[in-house]
């Protein structure tokens, strides 16, 4: 199926937030006299954090590079530039980070995860995208590709079909990249680790920390081969080595995490009671969207259009793959399991709308860097038959389509000696995650051989990148950066666990996933629930006025019957009960945000309960409001009857959304 297709070409980004895109632009000779490469201060090219002043707490600028290194006085690259300066004393070294992808953009991701790290206090922290990525210029985003994915939404085609409409597209972006003067062969990892020893030269550095994440992990690798000079220590988190091709070899590394996440499960009695035999349900569940897939829609958050979309079996396969590189998505992925074979699909449809209409990944710059290192390889050396059956039906179509678009895509190879592993005495610290689906933990050991000053740690509850995601990996990549020449203290590992939510820790409410698409089909009973609220809350207005007025105009007030004044307070408890009811559920939204809790994805946590008994109340004094019209009526003018009946109507409409939602019952 298309989806997943799509998706494995942006398998090192995480669950990011859409950003402005850059157009292309021409790269343009240096102009004669200016030294080249050189940094410029200049504006921030992202939208500055919150809390913060540009200028004051960052500053922005461009590292203007040449395209080429072996011709310095050719064409150059402008890499877009974000330095957070120290908010305590400076440590001499900065740290430098680099995002994964290849194609993923370091200062779209780090802007939002750096402003509130430790890290801040006395580092001064550099982002840069690197060449071809968002911010810098030219910024290699493939339209076509991007366009090529919307179109095959809907459409349930083979393997082959996908592949050869892939294949057109990219080839399309790579002749207009080509016409608009990019030279792709200049899109590589040895050029973008002489960026990376360009930008330390020109801020006047003698040495810094290198993190890379991901992709980031072999850039690093680069750089220690081509400058190991320019380095005090590296963090190499989520490592890929230079030895090795991991595109061929994702479905060894997928297995592996689907291994390791259902036997978590299995061996947890908590999990293993709340979802009993996941991992053939799961499979059955795959199963049987393949032979009758459903139709859900995809909301593009830019535009604001939504999407039909053909959710099948592979489709299933691709969202967990892709959910478990997010740590903070892996406690609910038994949930979201569960929730999907119900037939809620507002998670399935929130994970592949961030997917499918990302716009900061530079697929460009992902091809010609991958197939600069990875574009030839013996396909006869891999043998998959002892994956899953599921994951390896259409490997052989993949791989051999991947190679012919890397001979055509037509960059020119590092050589056999880039993926020689590299030696080296450089203080490094590595972080393997035990759920990663494309970077195992064997990938670290692998690179941590041939380092003399290694220290390796490996988190049990962390997927692909455990930096910023993960406090113990926090604390001890501080300590390291403090003192590299020391073996860091992991002693907060001994408490790290795989913590499940069960079914038994949440209230199930998919609308909410739903609101958070901010799908249409919710805009009629929203209507609905708005306008009864408000009519409700008249009768706050009415009553209390009408009893002023007649106070005022010394009106005797007459003997009404008890069934009306039954009747006012029913109607009166019913509007305050429902408003109460939604400032309740929005403060517990509001919560669930504020602390980024990933159980807004499935509905509200178990403690929020006695917020849902409140809709149970309305409806019993709803009710009684409908029982106490009748009783009333002969006794009540015309306009009485009349705003009376509304009222019940309000309410009990009112009460029909909230039980369409599922929020009626929910307190039971």
């Amino acid at each position: 199926m298309n989806i997943w297709r799509r998706a494995l070409w942006v398998v090192f980004i995480a669950l990011v937030v859409p950003a402005l895109v850059l157009p292309v632009q021409a790269q343009a000779p240096a102009p004669g006299g200016e030294q080249v490469p050189r940094f410029e201060s200049g504006d921030c090219p992202m939208p500055v954090p919150p809390g913060m002043v540009a200028g004051t707490d960052l500053t922005c600028g461009w590292l203007i590079v040449p395209e080429r290194y072996e011709d310095p006085q050719g064409n150059t690259l402008r890499l877009a530039v974000v330095i957070f300066h120290p908010t305590g004393t400076p440590e001499p070294d900065p740290i430098v980070f680099a995002q994964g992808g290849p194609g993923g953009s370091t200062i779209d991701y780090y802007t939002q995860v750096l402003p509130e790290s430790p890290l801040r206090e006395h580092f001064t922290l550099i982002l840069f995208d690197q060449r071809g990525t968002l911010y810098s210029q030219p910024f290699l985003f493939c339209e076509e590709i991007f366009q090529e994915g919307i179109d095959l939404l809907p459409v349930d085609v083979t393997a082959e079909e996908s592949e050869k409409r892939y294949y057109e597209s990219a080839m399309a972006c790579r002749e207009r990249l080509t016409r608009e003067g990019v030279n792709l062969s200049a899109y590589n990892s040895v050029e973008n680790a002489h960026d990376v020893n360009a930008l330390r030269e020109a801020l006047g550095y003698e040495k810094i920390h290198f993190y890379g994440v991901s992709y980031g992990t072999l850039l690093a690798q680069h750089l220690m081969r081509e400058h190991p000079e320019a380095l005090r220590s590296v963090i190499l988190d989520a490592v890929v080595p230079l030895q090795g091709n991991f595109n061929l070899e994702a479905p060894f590394s997928q297995d592996r995490a689907f291994n390791e996440f259902f036997n978590a499960c299995a061996s947890d009695p908590e999990c293993q009671q709340g979802y009993p035999d996941l991992e053939k349900r799961f499979f059955d569940l795959v199963e049987r969207l393949e032979k009758q897939p459903v139709t859900i829609i995809l909301k593009d958050d830019q535009s604001m259009q939504s999407y039909p979309a053909l959710l099948d079996g592979d489709s299933m396969i691709s969202l967990l793959f892709q959910t478990l590189y997010a740590t903070e998505l892996l406690p609910i992925l038994p949930a979201m399991i569960r929730e999907t074979e119900q037939g809620h699909y507002g998670l399935v449809e929130r994970i592949f709308s961030i997917l499918v209409f990302d716009r900061t990944m530079a697929y460009g710059m992902y091809h010609s860097v991958v197939c600069s290192e990875d574009g030839r390889a013996d396909l006869n050396r891999y043998d998959y038959s002892r994956i899953r059956p599921e994951l390896r039906k259409d490997v052989d179509v993949s791989n051999r389509a991947f190679l012919k678009l890397c001979q055509d895509w037509g960059v020119s190879p590092l050589g056999s000696e880039a993926e020689e592993p590299v030696s080296s005495d450089i203080p490094t610290l590595i972080f393997n995650g035990r759920f990663d689906p494309i970077t195992p933990p064997e990938y670290g050991e692998m690179v941590a051989k041939y380092l003399r000053r290694v220290y390796s740690f490996t988190f049990p509850n962390t997927g692909h990148g455990a930096f910023s995601s993960n406090d113990c990996a926090n604390q001890i990549m501080l300590e390291f950066v403090k003192d590299p020449d020391r073996e860091p203290d992991a002693s907060c590992l001994a408490n790290q666990r795989m913590d499940f939510v069960t079914p038994r820790e949440y209230i199930s409410l998919p609308v909410i996933s739903n609101l958070l698409n901010l799908d249409q089909r919710l805009l009629l009973p929203a209507l609905i629930l708005g306008t009864a609220a408000v009519f409700l809350l008249t009768l706050w207005v009415v009553y209390p006025l009408g009893w002023l007025i007649r106070r005022l105009r010394s009106i005797p007030a007459g003997v009404a019957p008890l069934s009306h004044y039954l009747a006012t307070a029913s109607g009166l408890m019913s509007g305050a009960l429902l408003w109460l009811f939604l400032a309740g559920l929005v403060v517990a939204l509001g919560v669930l945000v504020s602390n980024n809790n990933p159980l807004i994805l499935l509905g509200m946590p178990d403690t929020a309960r006695p917020i849902f008994l409140i809709p149970l109340l309305m409806l019993g004094v709803s009710l009684a409001l409908v029982g106490f019209i009748p009783v009333a009526w002969r006794r009540w003018r015309w306009w009485t009857r009349g705003y009376f009946v509304l009222l019940a109507i309000s309410a009990l409409a009112a009460l029909g959304v909230l039980a369409w939602w599922g929020m009626l019952f929910a307190g039971i």
